[in-house]
């Protein structure tokens, strides 16, 4: 009966072991072929986004001058357009490639790095260059599409196109022709990528691509694989798609499982004796393991992540030491968590979390909240090294921590673990008792010379500068701006020079946030109303004294009443991120108001617009002036963009290329504020401008000054020597004005010929030509030159 039973079983366990391994591999099979009928319309969605690009105006117009920068502004602007719809954002991480008919890229939705040229990914440079060769030897060639395994697993297929700016795609002259460029269009396929993703959670299941060179597609095989003659458990299922071959290889291994349970089946005639050893061993465990693993699961459900819900376990089995480990890792993580990793003090979300707490309990007068700032760290990094930067933060650390903690003992305080804290990479802020502004003042103010002779490296020492500031823990109206407060303490320490740089907070610099945080509320509702006024300064030519341009210049009415001006709210804006809104406003109302002038007092001169140094770093901005000229009919070389020098020395290859592209569409550029910057000779000469404006700090102390004449007079021929117009601001007096023209200006600007003026002011001082005269006036000056 034994020996029946045996063999009955080991039959049964072979049928339904191989009905089990064809039910498995029908099913994998049907996946890879669904994921494969799922590639066509993926494909098909890859050539159509492809086809849409093609056809598109921006496109065509782009091929037909590959050199134009704004043509691929608008270009690239449209691929971006195209691929945040979402039925192209349904087909996965889509590239786009433009190419010319010289195999340069020109461009690209690619473009990860404003300042780094953008490239053809290195899985499709070949393919690509081949399809290039072929229409360069004038083969047949309009459109192709490649399967392809990326170098990192990812199968994506691309869609390459040759055209003509011409001719139809489908036109047999345009199929040969040399002179086309390429568009090319690389996405992933979606349903296959997620098959390749759920076979590699199969540890005995493979799937691999391989490339076919026939777009045959034979019916799927099954064979035994051999190699070095020796047979590989499973079979190898071979699934064909279009000019691709998937491998599917399936393991014996895979079916383990399966054949523990088909063995249990056979011998479950057997299993009572099993089952009775099982159900003893089931009781121990239960009382042995489970029970007091189900403790600690109960502790650790009521004590979260809490460690004082954890008391250390005294026994030495496995449960025990489970628990032990646990306390271990969340004291670890807990630490990590709140603590840096560097100098083991605070981080700066423990530290805030620390004083809101201490501050709605029982925060008195005698808290302060004390910072140190090591000014000009960077320096430290490039002379000596990272490890040296990060020992010198370790050796600040530990002296802040035994200052507080010294101070807190002789004051009868305790010292915690959050009281001091390493609030960002090289400031320190701590929270102190101390008996008054006289005492707390003091002991920073010893400290300082404490902590620069403590920071020594190896013996050596190094010569840092800090920033302290003192922030008072009391009163209703400091309470939550602690933060706030101490970083504008700092930041006016960090402006101190030749003296203790320690700031304490006061009702002025309450004030002057209560100010910034006025502004930026008046600027927003502004913003939305559009509640600016245009004031026009004109620009007088040296020669004929008459006016060549006119500098529009922003206010804000509601701001000016209470006595604040652009050269305070601009930078506020420029803070606040909403200078682009007041740019636009600014170009829109200036563009409007020339064309106004020009066909109501017949006005032939140029309009000034200062822009935002952030402006050079929008790709839009061209796009958005070019669409504001035309909206208002002006010229484009009637519009002169100001540039401030800080930000031309400060620009990059794709600043200057926006500043290029804005000459080469007739805009002109001017230099403003030239002389208070470090632009180069080089950068002049490499990176031309129209128009330098000489700054006001020079002009005024004409007369005065024989060094600064001298400087004038050289930024003067510099620019001539540039090919640049050059303008004297802030000419106030006669005198100056006689010398700039003595000297070479092209034009003059300031008080002395007119305030900025209202649009009807500006009108009527135009109309009424209130210049004529003036020539004659200054001719009477005499001339003193140093």
């Amino acid at each position: 009966m034994t020996l029946v039973a045996s063999i009955a079983g080991t039959g049964l366990f072979f049928v339904q072991l191989d009905e089990h391994k064809a039910v498995e591999q029908e099913k994998w099979v049907t996946k890879v072929e669904n994921a494969l009928n799922a590639g066509k319309f993926e494909r098909n969605g890859i050539e159509a986004l492809g086809h849409e690009i093609a056809g598109s105006a921006q496109f065509i117009n782009h091929i037909q001058d590959t050199g134009d920068f704004a043509r691929r502004s608008f270009l690239e602007s449209h691929i971006n357009y195209v691929l945040k719809q979402d039925r192209v954002t349904q087909l996965g991480n889509v590239d786009i490639y433009s190419l010319d008919s010289m195999f340069t890229l020109t461009a690209t939705s690619m473009k990860t790095d404003p300042f780094v040229a953008s490239a053809l990914s290195d899985d499709i440079y070949q393919t690509v260059f081949d399809a290039y060769i072929l229409v360069s030897l004038g083969e047949e060639f309009c459109t192709t599409g490649y399967t392809y395994q990326a170098l990192t697993g990812e199968i994506r297929y691309s869609f390459i196109g040759a055209y003509d700016p011409n001719l139809l795609p489908d036109d047999k002259q345009a199929m040969t022709r040399k002179e086309r460029s390429m568009l090319v269009i690389d996405g992933p396929l979606t349903e296959l990528n997620h098959l390749f993703t759920e076979i590699a959670d199969y540890p005995y299941i493979t799937l691999e691509f391989h490339q076919q060179p026939s777009e045959i597609q034979p019916k799927s095989e099954v064979y035994s694989k051999e190699i070095n003659n020796e047979f590989i458990d499973g079979k190898v299922i071979k699934v064909f798609g279009p000019s691709i071959e998937l491998e599917l290889d399936i393991l014996d291994d895979h079916y383990a499982a399966i054949k523990t349970l088909l063995a249990i089946k056979m011998l479950i005639y057997m299993v009572g004796v099993v089952l009775s050893l099982l159900l003893i061993i089931h009781l121990i465990v239960r009382s042995e393991v489970l029970k007091p693993i189900n403790g600690l699961l109960r502790d650790i459900k009521k004590g979260g992540l809490e460690l004082r819900y954890f008391k250390r376990a005294k026994g030495n089995d496995e449960v025990s030491t489970l628990k032990n480990a646990y306390i271990d890792s969340l004291s670890k993580v807990k630490f990590e968590a709140e603590f840096d990793s560097l100098t083991k003090l605070a981080n700066r979300a423990s530290f805030i979390r620390f004083v809101e707490q201490r501050s709605e309990s029982y925060c008195n007068e005698h808290s302060y909240i004390v910072a140190w700032d090591v000014i000009d760290f960077r320096r430290v990094n490039d002379l000596h090294g990272q490890k040296i930067g990060d020992k010198a933060l370790v050796t600040i650390a530990r002296e802040v921590e035994r200052f507080i903690c010294m101070n807190q003992s002789e004051s009868g305080c305790g010292c915690s673990d959050y009281s001091i804290s390493r609030y960002s990479s090289n400031a320190f802020y701590a929270l102190i008792n101390a008996e008054s502004e006289l005492k707390i003042r003091a002991l920073m103010a010893n400290f300082e010379t404490t902590l620069k002779n403590a920071v020594r490296i190896d013996g050596m020492p190094l010569s840092l500068d800090f920033a302290q500031s003192i922030f008072p823990l009391y009163g209703a109206t400091h309470k939550g701006l602690w933060q706030r407060g101490t970083e504008a303490a700092l930041n006016e320490a960090k402006q101190i020079k030749n003296q203790r740089p320690l700031v304490y907070f006061d009702a002025r610099l309450m004030e002057e946030i209560n100010r910034r945080e006025e502004i930026e509320k008046i600027l927003l509702t502004c913003c939305r109303s559009g509640e600016f006024e245009l004031r026009y300064m004109p620009l007088i030519d040296a020669k004929t004294y008459k006016i060549a341009s006119i500098e529009v210049l922003v206010r804000c009415p509601p701001l000016q009443a209470i006595g604040i001006g652009p050269e305070e709210f601009i930078p506020t804006a420029e803070r606040a991120n909403m200078i682009g809104d007041i740019d636009k406003w600014v170009m829109d109302s200036a563009l409007k108001a020339l064309y106004s002038l020009q066909e109501k007092v017949g006005y032939e001169g140029d309009i000034s617009i200062n822009i935002s140094a952030l402006e050079l770093y929008n790709n839009e901005f061209i796009e958005l002036l070019c669409g504001t000229c035309h909206k208002h009919g002006v010229s484009h070389d009637k519009v002169i963009l100001e540039v401030t020098e800080t930000s031309y020395v400060k620009s990059t290859r794709d600043t200057v290329a926006i500043i290029s592209g804005l000459r080469d569409l007739g805009f002109r550029i001017s230099l403003d504020d030239f002389g208070t910057g470090f632009t180069s000779i080089k950068q002049l000469l490499s990176y031309p401008v129209d128009e330098l404006k000489v700054d006001k700090s020079f002009v005024e102390r004409v007369g005065t000054d024989g060094s600064e004449e001298k400087m004038l007079n050289s930024i003067i021929s510099l620019g001539h020597n540039c090919d640049a117009k050059v303008v004297g601001e802030g000419v106030e007096t006669g005198y100056q004005c006689r010398y700039l023209t003595e000297l070479g200006c092209d034009y003059l600007q300031g008080y002395w010929f007119s305030k900025p003026l209202t649009y009807q002011e500006f009108s009527e001082f135009y109309t009424k030509e209130r210049l004529v005269g003036i020539k004659s006036k200054i001719s009477e000056l005499t001339i003193i030159k140093t």
